[in-house]
């Protein structure tokens, strides 16, 4: 025994109470230790679960309905067709999907208004998403039946049609949301294909013209989509058009927002074969998808860099999508009819989608390559840096979001 181990064993004999305090130091070490971990484990397991917390956090809570209801926006396709065929959406590739061609019955809507009355009556309920609600020829009765049952509701539209001004107007809208491009046409048709924004342009004048007579208390939002190409005098000018007209004038990144071709894109990014039967289906990825792709200064990989890793969707309570045939999309950015939740959501209950959305392989895809981050524009600091890269340098600081 050497001189050190001596004198310990000695003074554990001398002194117990020495000894005892040594055993309770490791042992509260040993909790301490287990508590760090434990912590740690607690910590991730929230990182990766908890979707909820991180959309309040990124874009608000006001993106969740009420304790005790379903969900806070349904988006209803009255229609499944759009005028445009803009390069970066589904419809500019609509020959590589199955897409039904098809508008949605005011019978049939107002069966589903009744339900989601019954699940969510302070939801809002927006008669659009992937398609062109103005073509649909009843949209102010679509919209009359939202407003009998105390819904609130917006339309979005690229406005290069309007059937009638005047019924569009009295229908009761609460807002309208228009997105374009561009002020002269070279640069608005390079992302909206087959579109004309002097069209649109004049649209918005009689708009004005129009809510002006009835006294109409309806919002206009113009959101001017942000490229590499179309920040100099063309912003400017659509500034100033939107602000002298009185409208509300906002911009925002322009973004990949087809699913099924941007996560196919980043999968072969990375050496991925696609793995997903539908897929396996589609050709090539366009050429002209991706030459407007490299026309975007916020890609899709900038969501990599985020520090947050889902195990489900944190859509599901934000956002139900409903075809024109009554069917619940897998997500509002599907466009491929094979993608749905549930057949007909006048049968579907929560969990029914909420379970198709937590096991489906592309569901799966889009939580690995973080494309719900993308499509939320989650930390807008980081994207504004990441994106300030593909810009011109003398780009003034008001055209960053």
């Amino acid at each position: 025994m050497n001189l050190k181990s001596l004198i310990k064993s000695t003074v554990a004999i001398c002194f117990p109470p020495y000894k005892t305090a040594q055993k309770r130091l490791a042992a509260k070490e040993q909790q301490v230790c287990a508590l760090r971990k434990e912590r740690d484990a607690l910590q991730q397991k929230l990182k990766r679960y908890d979707g909820e917390t991180f959309l309040k956090q990124t874009c608000g809570s006001e993106f969740f309905p009420p304790e005790g209801e379903v969900c806070h926006d349904y988006y209803i396709e009255i229609t499944s067709n759009c005028n445009l065929h803009c390069r970066l959406c589904a419809h500019g590739h609509r020959e590589m999907f199955y897409r039904n061609n098809g508008t949605m019955g005011l019978a049939l809507f107002e069966e589903i208004l009744e339900k989601i009355k019954q699940e969510s009556p302070s939801a809002r309920v927006l008669p659009y998403q992937y398609c062109e609600p103005l073509l649909n020829p009843n949209l102010s009765e679509f919209v009359k039946a939202i407003k009998r049952r105390g819904f609130q509701t917006s339309i979005a539209s690229n406005f290069n049609y309007v059937r009638d001004i005047h019924e569009f107007v009295a229908s009761g809208a609460d807002e309208l949301v228009v997105g374009l491009s561009g002020f002269t046409n070279d640069i608005y048709t390079r992302a909206h294909a087959g579109g004309d924004i002097n069209k649109v342009k004049a649209n918005l004048i009689a708009l004005r013209e129009e809510i002006d007579r009835q006294s109409s208390s309806m919002q206009v939002s113009i959101f001017y989509h942000m490229y590499k190409y179309n920040l100099g005098q063309d912003f400017d000018d659509m500034k100033s058009f939107v602000q002298d007209l009185g409208f509300s004038f906002g911009k925002n990144w322009a973004r990949s927002i087809m699913l099924e071709l941007t996560i196919l894109h980043l999968m072969r990014q990375h050496g991925e074969s696609s793995g997903l039967e539908w897929f396996d289906n589609l050709p090539a990825i366009p050429e002209k998808f991706m030459e407007s792709y490299k026309e975007l200064a916020y890609l899709p990989e900038v969501s990599g860099q985020v520090d947050i890793d889902l195990r489900e969707c944190p859509y599901n309570k934000c956002f139900t999508h409903i075809k024109s045939d009554g069917s619940v999309n897998l997500c509002p950015c599907a466009f491929d009819d094979r993608l749905i939740a549930h057949k007909n959501f006048l049968e579907a209950t929560p969990s029914m989608i909420g379970e198709c959305r937590k096991k489906h392989p592309l569901c799966k895809k889009c939580l690995q390559y973080k494309f719900y981050i993308y499509m939320c524009y989650a930390d807008l600091d980081r994207i504004n840096a990441f994106s300030k890269n593909f810009i011109d340098k003398d780009t003034p600081n008001d055209r960053i979001m």
